[in-house]
């Protein structure tokens, strides 16, 4: 028996919800007097001491769940740091530092990206390159990110792998006038200078994380003794404070692969702090269900594997990362899937990071690290993985 309830139920107000926000422009501006907020757009159903609401950001769904007293007041601040963020690290959105960087090549660049952009380049380092964030021309010549997929040929799937080189995008210190967005006589600005003509930088494989970390700090800053409790969904990023107002933990459903949403063949329990406490506990997932196109009856799946260009095939179906560092677990659910099995359980094993893992292999069987073990209900056959 396979369940389809936690989450449904959790975030059933959340998702009824997402056609509520107010009318945006083409930009992801709120249209009308832009001098507003984000937030100021939102819809927020507030009721029974909690705050609940739904937008669109980050090419993909946000919901958020907040309790206490100040839950609305942290609802808008997180939804204005979301899109914040947004124009930050996105690649899609025209009015964003991340896309200029790539038309460019060189751009001042605030502090905020070039932290993600270093954070990435760093977990690549550790994966021994098993995530990637310079493999965006690769990604684009498939078409996953226009949707216009194709299967480019084998010549230009390697000449674009030589661009794909994440320590080319180095931090600089110039004259501003130097870069392509400087100013004629203003001080030294800090940047990325791409070494790699063509090179460009995707951060879609650890973004949402780097922003829900941003949340948690700015909760437990801001919101300490105002909020209770919070379930915040971007996306496939589940991030987890506190619990609910009766003490009892979170509860995320793990998605079942082979069905459609809302379809859960396992349950983790966040219970990762205590009652009050807004320690955070992110759940992420990456799956080879999640974004795709078939040619032929073969499926091509939008996690390329960094080495050979082409997506990854190797037997697992999903892979979700637990730990309380968002941005570490979203980076891991693409170089575990990456890796494969075995790799990914020796890469556990070897301590260099501290997380658990739930793999599900394509016919359906759950593998979880022993740190997991009393914190998942299971619904199909599963195996534990120990040290």
């Amino acid at each position: 028996m396979r369940s389809k309830s936690i989450v449904g139920v959790l975030f059933a107000a959340i998702l009824a919800l997402s056609g509520c926000t107010g009318s945006r422009g083409a930009s992801g501006e709120p249209s009308g007097d832009q001098g507003h907020l984000f937030s100021d757009s939102l819809v927020i159903d507030t009721s029974n001491g909690k705050s609940v609401t739904a937008f669109s950001a980050l090419d993909t769904v946000i919901g958020m769940t907040v309790y206490g007293a100040e839950s609305e007041n942290a609802i808008r601040d997180a939804a204005d740091l979301i899109d914040r963020m947004d124009k930050v690290i996105s690649t899609q959105r025209e009015d964003s530092e991340l896309r200029y960087l790539n038309e460019s090549g060189n751009a001042i660049c605030s502090e905020e990206l070039m932290e993600a952009v270093s954070r990435g380049q760093m977990i690549g380092r550790e994966t021994e390159g098993a995530f990637n964030i310079a493999l965006y021309p690769v990604v684009e010549a498939w078409g996953f990110f226009s949707k216009d997929y194709r299967i480019p040929e084998a010549e230009e799937i390697e000449k674009l792998l030589m661009l794909a080189r994440p320590e080319d995008a180095q931090k600089k210190e110039l004259p501003s006038k130097e870069w392509s967005n400087g100013d004629e006589g203003s001080s030294v600005e800090k940047g990325i200078v791409y070494e790699t003509e063509g090179m460009k930088i995707d951060l879609g494989g650890i973004g949402k994380g780097f922003i829900a970390d941003k949340i948690a700090q700015m909760f437990n800053e801001d919101y300490a003794e105002g909020v209770t409790g919070a379930v915040i969904s971007l996306g496939g990023n589940i991030l987890c404070m506190g619990k609910k107002p009766e003490g009892k933990p979170f509860k995320v459903g793990l998605q079942d692969p082979d069905k459609g949403v809302g379809e859960y063949l396992a349950v983790i329990t966040a219970d990762s702090s205590s009652e009050g406490d807004l320690t955070p506990f992110s759940i992420v997932t990456s799956g080879n269900y999640e974004r795709f196109f078939e040619v032929d009856g073969v499926k091509y799946t939008h996690i390329i594997d960094p080495e050979t260009g082409y997506p990854v095939e190797n037997g697992l179906a999903s892979v979700t990362v637990t730990s309380d560092d968002s941005a570490l677990a979203d980076a891991l659910t693409t170089a575990l899937f990456v890796m494969g099995y075995d790799k990914a359980v020796e890469f556990w094993r070897s301590g260099t990071y501290d997380f658990e893992m739930a793999l599900i292999d394509e016919n359906g069987k759950l593998y979880l690290t022993e740190g997991l073990k009393d914190q998942v209900k299971s619904y199909v056959q599963t195996e534990v993985i120990t040290r």
